[in-house]
């Protein structure tokens, strides 16, 4: 299991180091080329579908051994990376989104939201949701 709840954080370290390069880039303005932020995109979506992946393993592997509120939080957990999930699709597939009312505010949800993701993971992995034996 450690090296699985190692590549989970791994991947969640990396996905919101690529997340906030791009978030930076719109914020402070340092005028990535389309390519290189294309290409950030890109790496973005990979290791967050990554991320989902491994989440689902290891909780996958966890059953039976986590307590009801564990079990809860890794509920909680799936629902908030499956929206932060939808709503990056969302932002990749579409760049109406900035015509129609504003690019900005939906990039400021999905950050909160994939945060709040990232932590509820380890909250769910750490050892004190372990049930006693």
């Amino acid at each position: 299991m450690s090296i699985l709840k190692n590549a989970l954080r791994g991947v969640g370290l990396a996905v919101i180091i690529v997340g906030l390069a791009m978030f930076l880039n719109v914020v402070l303005g340092w005028n990535f080329t389309n390519a290189v932020f294309n290409l950030l995109r890109g790496l973005h979506l990979i290791l967050a579908l990554a991320l989902v992946g491994l989440y689902e393993a290891a909780m996958a592997r966890r059953k039976g051994t986590i307590t009801i509120a564990g079990r809860q939080l890794g509920l909680v957990g799936r629902i908030v990376l499956t929206l932060t999930l939808l709503i990056g699709i969302y932002l990749l597939l579409t760049h109406i989104v900035d015509g129609l009312g504003g690019y900005n505010q939906i990039i400021w949800v999905h950050g909160l939201i994939g945060l709040v993701a990232y932590g509820l993971t380890e909250v769910v992995l750490s050892n004190r949701r372990l049930a006693s034996r």
